[in-house]
């Protein structure tokens, strides 16, 4: 077993003191690692530059030779010792759903960030003490084997189970199909608990019911609730860390309802992608990118239900469900790297920039098009099967022929499956809009009829985006251009990201390069710029091409029964 304690000296440093105890088998040599991500995470965590004062012992005390060889691998030289006690510090500084924090208030960890391990001991148990206050209660999925001393089966399973330890946490809990749900709140807030119980069991009772098993015999979500604008969720098997805020408007419009799509989200992940994993993920290797071009699955397919399954529980409105869905296809036509690169290349490549911007115009979301994919193919297989089935019926496959049997899939077993439901081939789809560049609003715009919905353009009240093709950030006094559309008069006018706008014909522009563009609608217009170190001027005039058009997904004023059927099924509300 390997042993591990963590301790605080003094929180105002923000570093956890580590302890990592274990046997060596008469081995010489031994690799140590830390993490270098985190799973549900697809980018570099590089948690070894939060380390710090690494030392190595054997059992009597007597100091080990510990040598650092790459990044986040060190080798100890055991000198026959049969017990070594590794020790180390971990700067614990940053607050969000994925990530490891230390104060006054509360213990935060999240292990996959901060404990090392022996890569060829993964299997092997470990237990985890914490030296914390005797008052403070612990949240955590791990079994508590005596007081704030925990067991994991594995390696794997610590670092799959984050925990909050504090003096005040607030909890309650609920009970659906005989699985209880702990739910636990750190930070300021006051939350309805009995509203809160009610409306995560009817979500919990949805999803059970699409799935028919669930991984966990008992379930935790760690809420951090946090004093500002804040929204991140991170999944595991058998609990979710959800850093959300602000505090004081938790259950309160439009907070509410994005705090449980987001309970919704993280806890679709249980099954898909924490049990339903593609084989490039199964098993995880802690210490390199696990590269996958099915991210539109595992994240994209989420995001989708995490919203419907909402809705069908009644739980999320229908204005919500559309004005999602209008986000979704607006966010897709505004990215126009959907000419150049398909949403499964750029699953693959969120090792290279995770989840920046990055080049413009040069990836899509694997969120946002993945979700605009599911529901594509939740309407093709329920029009070809009228209504008998969905791509709930893939999902259940998925779980059946992958997760219960801890089996990765590959995106050839994603196409069968969604052929089989289907009743057709899916080759030009899937070459067309998950493995090739383009627009999926074609598509939409037929499919969407089928349950009563339309797709409509509108307008876009942006004068710089409507007329010209640029985008800006208004902050302070300076007005920032952070896209141009590909072809647009601003583009080859000369207009580049990063150009702060100063003036417009002459007139001075603070918060209100609209306004002015308004004003100025028949005449040319001459941007004063400053581009780099240079200020330049930058004549526009308007043309009859039209860029950043806005969506709006409405229903039919008079459905046909047909679509009223197929909208009912679908949703689980009346039309």
């Amino acid at each position: 077993m390997i042993h591990y304690t963590i301790s605080v000296k003094s929180p105002a440093t923000q570093y956890l003191k580590i302890d990592m105890t274990f046997e060596t088998g008469g081995a010489e040599a031994l690799e140590i690692c830390l993490p270098f991500w985190r799973p549900g995470r697809y980018e570099a965590g590089n948690f070894a530059a939060n380390v710090k004062d690494v030392e190595c012992e054997d059992g009597s005390g007597a100091p080990l030779k510990l040598k650092k060889i790459s990044r986040d691998r060190w080798l100890l030289n055991t000198e026959g010792a049969r017990q070594v006690r590794l020790s180390y510090l971990y700067y614990a500084a940053t607050l969000n759903a994925g990530s490891t924090w230390v104060d006054d208030l509360q213990v935060y960890v999240n292990p996959v960030n901060c404990l090392m391990y022996l890569p060829d001991r993964r299997e092997e148990p470990c237990e985890l003490r914490l030296v914390i206050s005797d008052h403070w209660r612990v949240a955590t999925s791990l079994r508590e084997r005596e007081k704030h001393v925990f067991r994991a089966r594995s390696y794997d399973e610590l670092a799959d189970s984050p925990l909050v330890a504090s003096g005040t946490l607030k909890a309650t809990y609920l009970e659906v199909a005989g699985i209880r749900f702990d739910l636990w709140f750190q930070g300021e807030c006051r939350p309805d608990m009995n509203r809160l119980r009610k409306d995560l069991s009817l979500l919990i009772r949805e999803q059970l019911e699409l799935f028919r098993t669930f991984p966990a015999d008992r379930f935790h979500f760690l809420f951090q609730i946090m004093p500002h604008a804040f929204r991140h969720g991170v999944e595991h098997t058998a609990s979710t860390v959800i850093a959300f805020g602000p505090g004081y408007a938790l259950m309160q419009e439009p907070h509410y309802t994005d705090f449980l799509s987001l309970c919704s989200h993280e806890l679709f992940h249980v099954w898909n992608v924490k049990t339903i994993r593609p084989a490039d993920m199964l098993p995880y290797d802690y210490n390199r990118e696990n590269y996958s071009e099915l991210g539109y699955v595992f994240e994209g397919f989420t995001t989708y239900y995490g919203e419907m399954l909402g809705v069908r529980a009644g739980v999320l409105s229908e204005n919500f469900l559309l004005s999602e869905l209008s986000g979704w296809i607006q966010k897709h036509a505004h990215n126009y790297g959907r000419r150049s690169y398909s949403v499964a290349q750029s699953g693959f490549d969120t090792w290279l920039d995770g989840y920046r911007e990055g080049a413009p115009h040069r990836k899509v979301s694997i969120y946002n098009e993945g979700a605009l994919l599911a529901l594509c193919l939740d309407f093709i297989i329920r029009r070809n099967s009228d209504g008998a089935r969905s791509l709930d019926d893939v999902m259940r496959r998925m779980n059946e022929q992958f997760g219960n049997l801890r089996a990765g899939y590959t995106r050839d077993d994603v196409k069968r499956l969604l052929e089989a439901e289907a009743g057709e081939k899916l080759d030009d789809f899937f070459q067309q809009y998950v493995e090739g560049p383009g627009s999926y609003l074609e598509m939409l715009q037929a499919l969407l009829p089928l349950a009563g919905l339309q797709v409509t353009p509108l307008d876009n009240p942006a004068v710089c985006e409507r007329d010209f093709g640029f985008k800006v950030q208004e902050s302070g006094s300076r007005t920032v251009v952070t896209m141009t559309a590909p072809g647009s008069l601003a583009e080859a006018a000369g207009l580049m990201l990063g150009d702060e706008i100063r003036a417009i014909n002459g007139y001075k522009v603070d918060n209100n390069l609209n306004e002015w563009l308004k004003y100025f609608s028949d005449d040319r217009v001459e941007l004063h710029v400053l581009s780099g170190n240079r200020l330049k001027k930058i004549g526009l005039m308007r043309g009859p091409d039209r860029f950043y058009p806005l969506f709006s997904v409405i229903k039919a004023e008079r459905p046909s029964p047909e679509q009223v059927k197929f909208y009912e099924n679908w949703t689980k509300q009346a039309f």
